[in-house]
């Protein structure tokens, strides 16, 4: 079969899995109802801001669609007044019937405990129509001088895996399950990243340690499922990078995964060298090549990576940033959109959703790994270098670990927030964009 042919097939076959498991005759008649498909509007709103006091960070969401039209929103949200990743948090849903532009009230459907609190939260739809939502509970250790959330004084992170299903589009969710395998101590899922491949296959793009609170380096093996998660094996190969970085070898972590039109697959990954790094899988994620560097400058920071519906063409977000912009302590003010129709080796039709600068291109740099000791603390040099590169600091000085869902001719992005103007601490951000959107620059 040729490369085009089997690239239908594939294309058919995940139709038609889409078509089974999703009630997609009712989601395409309500998505109608709704208005998704008829126009261009776009949304852009604080789906989840805090409150600036107890609550101040809402963060790393997924979103999935239900059959109905309406939109499945799932985040962390913390509390205790701190928004460090140690904080207390806890697990929550909020719906909307209108395309993004409205949300009802959060409901919460996991609780941290006093030990440690849960994160990081992914959706998927079972072959039976089912959603499952993935996300860790950390446990650990606080030091003498843990106050509200000092990740300083934390140590001996732990964070296992955890599975609720809902058979009734989220209103109710089955007990706690853990799935993490025995062996390495951490297991983390990036959020909105537990995939359904076409084959069935349930594939969850799981990183080992928490470098820095670990002193081993961070690699990614993935775990697989091919009964709907009722049992659970990790990929034959792990996904090491093998390069100097900050504490030793360079941690390769927090990765995307997205199935190509060939149904090979493709793997997004975050790491210290200033760039973002790509590996493939020929065979549904038991086995990978080697990672290697993209062209594309990265802050050492994930990813979002998705196939464009009834297209191969992908599209990938990321924090593009220059060496300069890092230095200075912007690492993740950009937040990019790119396309790819050559299956990841390279990426066009970039255009920006955040930057503090009106630059959508950042030209690969040379340097070394991203180290702290080069940080630029000088006042005086920090604002002449601020005036060259014509940084605003008025606009959202963050946005990061971003969600990607396609509803008819429709992209839905959540990303978090920080900046001045907003509330306090890390907001959600919503944006609802046509697809034609991320195809008009060159």
């Amino acid at each position: 079969m040729n490369l085009t042919k089997r690239a239908a097939t594939t294309e058919r076959l995940s139709r038609r899995a889409f078509l089974e498991t999703s009630g997609a005759a009712t989601l395409a008649a309500a998505l109608g109802s709704k208005g998704w498909a008829s126009h261009d509007e776009s949304v852009e709103l604080l789906v989840c801001p805090t409150d600036g006091k107890v609550n101040l960070r809402n963060s790393e969401g997924s979103v999935i669609n239900l059959t109905d039209g309406s939109l499945l929103l799932v985040y962390t949200r913390f509390r205790g007044g701190s928004s460090s990743d140690f904080a207390p948090a806890d697990i929550v849903t909020r719906t909307s019937s209108d395309g993004g532009r409205t949300w009802r009230e959060p409901r919460i459907i996991a609780q941290g405990l006093d030990t440690g609190n849960v994160l990081s939260a992914s959706m998927v739809r079972l072959r039976n129509g089912a959603i499952t939502v993935f996300y860790g509970r950390l446990s650990f250790r606080k030091g003498p001088g843990y106050t509200r959330g000092n990740m300083d004084d934390v140590t001996m992170p732990m964070d296992d895996q955890m599975m609720r299903i809902s058979t009734d589009e989220g209103k109710t969710w089955s007990e706690e399950r853990n799935i993490t395998m025995p062996g390495d101590a951490s297991q983390v899922l990036l959020n909105d990243n537990a995939s359904r491949l076409s084959t069935g296959r349930l594939l969850l793009s799981n990183y080992h340690g928490l470098s820095p609170y670990s002193g081993d380096p961070e690699f990614v093996q993935p775990l697989l499922s091919d009964d709907d998660g009722k049992t659970w094996s990790p990929s034959r190969f792990r996904v090491c990078l093998n390069v100097e970085g900050p504490g030793g070898l360079g941690g390769l972590s927090e990765s995307a995964v997205t199935e190509r039109g060939d149904g090979s697959l493709l793997m997004t990954s975050r790491t210290t060298t200033g760039f973002v790094y790509h590996c493939h899988s020929r065979d549904g994620g038991e086995t990978w090549s080697k990672p290697e560097p993209t062209d594309l400058p990265a802050s050492g920071s994930p990813t979002s990576l998705k196939r464009v519906p009834g297209s191969n063409d992908l599209l990938l977000l990321w924090n593009q940033v220059s060496r300069e912009e890092w230095e200075l302590g912007f690492a993740r003010h950009r937040l990019t959109a790119a396309i790819s129709s050559d299956g990841g080796k390279t990426w066009r039709h970039r255009r920006n959703l955040e930057s503090l600068n009106e630059r959508t291109y950042i030209p690969p740099e040379e340097g070394g790994p991203l180290r702290p000791e080069r940080k630029i603390t000088s006042k005086e040099v920090r604002a002449e270098k601020m005036r060259q590169l014509n940084l605003n600091e008025t606009g959202i000085r963050v946005a990061e670990y971003s969600s990607l869902l396609f509803v008819g001719n429709k992209a839905v992005i959540t990303y978090d927030v920080v900046g001045r103007g907003l509330p306090p601490g890390v907001s959600l951000k919503l944006r609802v964009l046509p697809i034609s959107w991320f195809y008009e620059n060159k």
